[in-house]
């Protein structure tokens, strides 16, 4: 059978079923993706984002999470180690972004819940460095300093400050 040239990296493949661009075949999860994707995200630059890294990724990644759901992550690679910003979904729902450099995280981590940052991190070679900054439903109510990995100071709003914001919380909520 003829070679067959990958119309997204441009090298050239045999045409059997085992040889395959690995990129090629990211053509499916794309379109998945940015279908799924679409109903969580109202927020346009959100989208925009998620449709930019999915257009440009080299690498798409599945594994399970500790509950067992599948989490796909969507970066670049760069000698086989994981470069730049990386997107990591959740039945199509974002659920963090991560930078890294040489395969480590390295600059600003953002997780989230429901659409919402949950935490905001940085890091540097690998290790958190800098503020941690956690929020529930929008309200920041932890903020922990980090210095090469090790924490440093610890602040957190009051339970009665907490409860002020959400009255009507019970602890099934949380």
């Amino acid at each position: 059978m003829a070679d067959i040239k990958c119309d997204i990296c441009g090298n050239m493949y045999n045409n059997t079923i085992n040889d395959i661009c690995p990129l090629s075949k990211m053509k499916n999860h794309i379109a998945k993706a940015k279908k799924v994707t679409s109903k969580y995200y109202h927020n346009e630059n959100i989208m925009n984002e998620i449709d930019a890294m999915i257009e440009t990724c080299t690498h798409i990644s599945k594994y399970k999470d500790v509950d067992g759901k599948l989490i796909r992550a969507i970066g670049n690679c760069i000698d086989d180690k994981k470069a730049g910003k990386w997107l990591f979904l959740r039945a199509g729902e974002l659920i963090g972004a991560v930078h890294f450099k040489n395969g480590k995280e390295h600059g600003k981590t953002v997780s989230y819940i429901d659409g919402e940052i949950a935490t905001t991190i940085n890091y540097k070679n690998g290790l958190k460095d800098g503020k941690m900054k956690e929020y529930y439903k929008g309200l920041r109510i932890e903020e922990l300093e980090y210095i090469k990995g090790s924490e440093v100071s610890r602040k957190s709003i009051s339970e009665k400050e907490f409860m002020k914001n959400f009255p009507n919380l019970t602890e099934d909520d949380i």
